[in-house]
């Protein structure tokens, strides 16, 4: 087995400088690193791969836009995602109690050959 070799940790004038290497246009040193000091610069850094060839420039406060607009998409897709899910766990409680009464969730029969009824009954009275 080889051993791993880990990266040196940097500061963030040195992160400012490897981004700038990588050809990341930053016109305000201070914010930039302000802007790594919340966010973390291996995070920020996935964005910076469609950039990466040699032919591709991109400045930081475009970088760091594309990552301001990813948060914001993914907060509205997981808030969403909440309602999605609470909705259809509630049209699937309905139509099976109605279907099959108050317990019947405890009748294997209720259930297709897929579903684990035993799994899911230690799971239950583990409760």
């Amino acid at each position: 087995m080889s051993e791993i070799i880990l990266k040196s940790p940097t500061t963030f004038d040195e992160q400012v400088e490897i981004l700038k290497k990588h050809g990341v246009s930053i016109l305000d040193d201070a914010q930039c690193k302000k802007f790594l000091s919340q966010v973390n610069y291996y995070r920020l850094s996935g964005y910076l791969l469609p950039f990466s060839s040699d032919d591709a420039a991109i400045s930081f406060d475009a970088v760091r836009d594309i990552y301001k607009f990813d948060c914001e998409i993914r907060n509205l897709i997981f808030k969403n995602i909440e309602k999605i899910e609470i909705f259809m766990r509630t049209q699937i409680v309905y139509y099976f109690s109605h279907q099959y009464g108050a317990e019947g969730y405890l009748q294997r029969d209720n259930f297709n050959e897929k579903f684990d009824f035993d799994q899911f009954t230690k799971r239950y009275q583990a409760g």
